[in-house]
């Protein structure tokens, strides 16, 4: 993952811009995954959820992979040496790439999550009973793949300075480079691809189908509420009525709610495509400078380097980003950055009730924890009114519904 000589030979960034950027970088990695981690372990919950075990797995991965990394590049580049020794260079190094290949196999399982969650919910909770098991079995790959990496590094004086650095043949270098190229990207990019695509048309699918169904018990409930018997009074009239309510109300409803599915399905196709991208864009960089030192095709400058190892961070800046934006988190964050009344709100977040779906849980809770404020305690009740009556997601009504729709498809009555 790291090596001293790619920020020593031919880097035309100021050493203040390096500093600048790397310590921006670990900052905002270091609190974004570290605000995450802390609202999961805090929330006082037994049980975790499979996608948020994973999301604090990915989390803890990109906390230490910054941790082990910059620090000691920065440290680098500022003194132009090693400063750790020859044990420093057999862990420091291997633990990053560690770290590295950890991150990516977990949004690997991730995406192959979210697949199951939405193409086969009910195989969901059987996924659920072996993630942990899983998640330690691409650990134990991530350690094999960086084991011969360990072993090779060794400390090299360059100038009378000492530099970690690898020392085999060739051809095994090459062999090794390529083999990790396929670990960290060749594999994962095409299958976490093939994943979130067959999820999209499985939800553009169940959506079509949801529209359908419910227009149809819609169409039909309508129907019968208008339906008069022969000897009513203007019966003309009320037929007018009725055929104006099917039209009007039927295509009111057909439009609102194609529009709402519409818009969640291009809101969630967004979303994946945007996971992918930013993993193709942030890891292809660093990729293709190990290949072609390996190959020694082009000779990679040290200021192309630099830029791809942001950019690699970068993507530990994203990932809690992308994956930590829910209901439960936004609420953390906003109870996190609002001083006024953060110690009412930290203990509501942390009770029970607040993992509740239910709007009167809350505010009941509300009403014994806030002080006697009038208009304190009307503002944080509608805050948190408001947060509540959110529509859930589209991931969040997914498995309920591919669970229900066999069911509806079996209750429709025809009038």
């Amino acid at each position: 993952m790291n090596n001293s000589s790619l920020f020593a030979e031919d880097n035309s960034i100021p050493l203040k811009v390096q500093n600048v950027v790397f310590i921006s970088i670990a900052v905002l990695a270091i609190f974004g995954n570290g605000i995450f981690l802390v609202s999961v372990l805090r929330s006082k919950r037994k049980h975790l959820g499979l996608s948020e075990y994973l999301v604090c797995n990915l989390a803890f991965c990109n906390f230490f992979l910054v941790v082990t990394s910059i620090p000691l590049q920065v440290i680098e580049i500022n003194i132009g040496y090693f400063p750790l020794g020859s044990y420093g260079c057999y862990i420091m190094y291997p633990l990053a790439t560690w770290a590295l290949i950890s991150v990516t196999e977990t949004l690997l399982f991730l995406s192959f999550e979210r697949f199951i969650a939405i193409k086969y919910p009910f195989k969901y909770i059987q996924l659920k009973k072996f993630s942990k098991m899983i998640i330690w079995i691409f650990h134990l790959i991530s350690i094999a793949s960086v084991i011969p990496y360990a072993i090779n590094l060794h400390i090299v004086e360059h100038d009378n300075l000492p530099q970690c650095e690898e020392k085999w043949s060739k051809q095994i270098s090459s062999i090794y480079t390529v083999s990790m190229f396929v670990i960290q990207y060749g594999i994962p990019l095409p299958v976490m691809s093939a994943f979130y695509i067959v999820a999209i048309i499985e939800i553009k699918k169940q959506n079509d189908e949801f529209i359908k169904i419910s227009e149809k018990q819609y169409s039909s409930f309508n129907n019968n509420r208008l339906k008069l018997s022969g000897n009513s009074i203007n019966t003309n009239l009320f037929i007018k009525l009725r055929a104006y309510g099917k039209t009007v109300m039927g295509s009111r409803y057909k439009s609102s709610n194609s529009q709402k599915r519409q818009k969640q399905t291009v809101s969630i196709f967004k979303l994946f495509l945007i996971i992918v991208f930013l993993f193709a864009i942030c890891m292809i960089p660093n990729q293709i400078v190990w290949l072609c030192k390996a190959f020694d095709k082009v000779s990679v400058s040290g200021t192309w380097s630099t830029i791809c190892y942001w950019l690699t961070y970068t993507n530990s800046v994203l990932n809690p980003i992308l994956y930590g934006i829910n209901n439960r988190f936004r609420k953390f964050y906003k109870v996190l950055f609002r001083p006024c009344c953060r110690v009412i709100d930290k203990q509501l977040f942390y009770s029970e009730s607040f993992f509740q779906s239910k709007t009167e849980n809350i505010l009941s809770r509300t009403s014994v924890s806030v002080p006697k404020t009038g208009k304190r305690k009307e503002r944080i009740i509608e805050n948190f009114h408001s947060v509540e009556n959110d529509q859930p997601s589209l991931l969040e009504e997914i498995c309920y519904f591919q669970r229900s729709v066999s069911y509806r498809k079996n209750t429709i009555t025809e009038y």
